[in-house]
């Protein structure tokens, strides 16, 4: 028999599998209770992918030598291979009790334990490891993943950076620690970590998807659509790639592209989250309106399911039932980010000192958040208030984002810290109150307040509507936008305004320019209505009304921002199907903010959008001393215009309802007298009322701040506040 085995091993190490199979075979016949030829035979067809083959041969060899650790190894290796990861665990235990410091089964037995999810274990195990030898590579690796799993992710990264230190050519370890720097917001490092492990392995272009993700966080949309489409060239079914090449060109422009990415989401799976969302309200910012009421029953259907659906800032613009949009953001909070708020309990330790007021936006640049808050930072009571603006979303260089650096009293970057990191600066920093400013819009960081950036934490101004999860204390709001009876629709406790929610900022330059009509291709002497909200604010029903009153009004035109090709198309074919001349819809191209205050000037009236009215742009065009007329909406996001008209003091420009807002809009071309009255009350109320007075609200906010200061000082829990 040994020679037979021996001419059997000499094959085997040729190369000759086919030749040594036969002969251990044969060797087994001489002698069955020899382990040797069964163990042989084992790792023979372990070789060459036989495993079930193997595993048999390897189980009669244990039987017959249960006291070798060496079979017990090879097993576990080949049954964790083979995806038998519990039986896996068996026999490298076994290892361990023959060989208690076996080193290499303490390394498989954390990488088996970290596949099961049992991260503990794994991290003790991996520790053992480390204790033996310190240099190895694989058990560092495996201790950073079951750190990671246990959440300790600043030990994961020192973990991770540990085992490349040892292996600097181990592209796993490049990608999960890209992955790891994802995760916690240095999106910059995992685009390096990730390039490295594609220049170690370029086979490994999976990854393409993740550093298309980092790219995307950091805003270079161009890079990261140029890595999903790559990995797409690869893998054509990789429905998360498809869904994130949607949301990139979404954000790049490309909507007709954007829509296709959806479509093949939808194709491959039709459940795939939030995607049926993003492609409805797609449709609806290019201002397709096919089965738009079906669409839009759909999406209420599967919202009340609690079905991943839309993301909540989509829908404002489809849905106003504010129950209906509460659950949409309840149930993307949970999807997207899962972690539950964190218990700090720390005071507040302004108590003799200036309250400290931490500012947290994507949006320190020449943005509309920007364009109405720049007057309240410089405006603070520097006396009694110290303020901190934390930025973070893309990196801008502006007039208005150096306006607002040399507004506040620190200008702090956390784009390069985690949330958690953000959260903890923030609080050694000593922040009284965190103000949320980008609330669910885009580059949106909510983990920052789940990981309790302050004692007390708002949402105001960038988002009309509520967080969706707790560790918010408050909502600034007022009773016109937010009733105090639809509250139960917010997780916030209501701050509620004297006269609007809304800062504006009364140094907004109007350009000092000489403009004719003529040249924005409007009739010199036809009625001009206006509306420069953004297109996907346009709805259906109020298209209708919109057409109504031009069809009543000879002559008049209806003149919109232009947003893109195919929705200026849409519009046009629209308005066609009501019986209106496309050539009444005129489109105005973007420009400076001066110079579109201006070219407000020559409109006569500004009609709103509904459910979604004019926020900003509304207060442009009142600034600008154009008369807005809007109509009360059913939700937060619908009610904006009404609570600037209160706080002008001009009520008579709110309608109740949509045949109320197309009569008042006729009646007010026709009756130029009536008109001529409004717009002088308006010039007249612009300076002399709450809107535009900078100086009031920034007093009355601070109220807001003192207000919770003092429930919180007094032990108090948050409650509904009325300044």
């Amino acid at each position: 028999m040994k020679l037979i085995f021996d001419q059997a091993s000499a094959k085997a190490r040729a190369g000759d599998f086919a030749g040594a199979i036969p002969l251990l075979e044969q060797a087994i016949n001489f002698n069955k209770k020899a382990f040797e030829p069964y163990y042989k035979l084992g790792m023979l067809y372990a070789r060459i992918g036989e495993f079930n083959l193997s595993t048999g041969y390897l189980e009669k060899a244990i039987a017959l030598n249960d006291l070798n650790p060496e079979i017990h190894y090879n097993y576990g290796l080949i049954l964790s291979i083979a995806g038998r990861l519990d039986e896996a665990l068996i026999s490298y235990r076994k290892v361990l009790n023959l060989v208690s410091d076996d080193l290499e089964s303490l390394v498989n037995l954390s990488g088996v334990l970290v596949q099961l999810g049992r991260y503990q274990d794994a991290l003790e195990c991996a520790m053992k490891a480390i204790a033996l030898k310190e240099s190895i590579a694989q058990a560092w690796f495996n201790r950073a993943t079951a750190e990671k799993g246990l959440c300790r992710l600043e030990e994961a990264m020192t973990s991770y950076r540990r085992c490349l230190q040892i292996d600097p050519q181990d592209s796993q370890a490049w990608g999960e620690q890209g992955l790891l720097l994802d995760q916690v917001g240095n999106f910059q490092g995992a685009v390096n970590s990730f390039t490295r492990a594609l220049q170690i392995k370029p086979e490994f272009w999976r990854i393409l998807k993740s550093r298309g993700d980092s790219y995307y966080s950091l805003g270079n949309l161009d890079e990261a659509i140029e890595d999903y489409r790559s990995v797409l060239l690869k893998e054509p079914g990789f429905e998360d790639a498809w869904n994130n090449l949607g949301v990139a060109l979404q954000d790049r422009g490309n909507l007709n592209d954007a829509l296709q990415a959806y479509e093949k989401v939808l194709a491959l799976d039709p459940s795939y989250p939030f995607a049926l969302g993003s492609y409805y309200y797609l449709k609806h910012c290019i201002c397709d309106w096919r089965d738009f009421e079906v669409d839009r029953n759909r999406l209420e259907q599967l919202i009340c399911k609690r079905a991943k659906a839309i993301q909540p800032f989509f829908l404002l613009s489809i849905s106003d039932n504010e129950e209906i949009v509460m659950k949409a953001t309840q149930t993307w909070m949970m999807a997207r980010h899962s972690i539950k708020p964190e218990a700090h309990q720390f005071a507040i330790q302004s108590y003799d000192k200036k309250i400290r007021i931490g500012y947290f936006s994507a949006d320190f640049r020449l943005h509309a958040v920007a364009h109405l808050i720049a007057g309240l930072f410089e405006s603070h009571d520097k006396e009694r208030f110290e303020t901190y603006g934390f930025i973070f979303g893309p990196a801008a260089q502006d007039e208005m984002s150096s306006r607002i650096a040399l507004a506040l009293d620190h200008f702090v970057d956390i784009r390069g810290l985690s949330d958690s990191d953000a959260a903890s600066l923030a609080r050694d920093l000593g922040i009284d109150i965190a103000v949320d400013l980008t609330g669910l819009t885009q580059h949106n960081r909510p983990e920052i307040f789940m990981h309790r950036a302050a004692p007390i934490q708002v949402n105001y101004l960038g988002y009309p509507g509520t967080a969706g999860y707790e560790g918010v204390d408050y909502l600034i709001a007022d009773q016109v936008v937010l009733p105090l009876e639809r509250s139960s629709s917010y997780m916030e406790k209501i701050v509620f305004m004297p006269d609007t929610y809304q800062v504006n900022d009364s140094k907004r330059e109007i350009a000092n320019i000489v403009l004719d009509r003529k040249d924005f291709g409007l009739p010199k002497n036809g009625f001009v209505y206006c509306c420069f909200n953004n297109l996907y604010k346009i709805s259906p029903k109020i298209f209708d009304v919109w057409m109504n009153i031009l069809l009543r009004v000879e002559g008049s035109v209806l003149w919109l921002l232009d947003g893109n090709s195919a929705a200026v198309m849409n519009l046009k074919n629209e308005a066609k199907k009501r019986g209106v001349d496309p050539s009444r819809l005129v489109f105005a191209s973007r420009t400076d903010l001066a110079s579109h205050l201006a070219r407000q000037r020559l409109a006569d009236l500004f009609v709103d959008s509904l459910p979604y009215c004019a926020h900003t742009t509304a207060s442009d065009a009142l600034w600008a001393g154009l008369p807005v007329l809007t109509c009360m909406g059913n939700a937060f996001a619908g009610r904006v215009a009404a609570s600037l008209l209160h706080a002008i003091k001009m009520p008579e420009l709110i309608a109740e309802n949509a045949q109320e807002f197309e009569s008042m809009a006729v009646e007010l071309a026709m009756n130029s007298e009536k008109l001529g009255l409004i717009k002088a009350k308006l010039n007249q109320n612009r300076l002399t009322t709450p809107l535009f007075d900078t100086q009031l609200f920034t007093r009355n906010i601070e109220k807001a701040y003192r207000r919770m200061i003092d429930r919180h000082r007094s032990g108090l829990a948050p409650d509904h506040l009325y300044i």
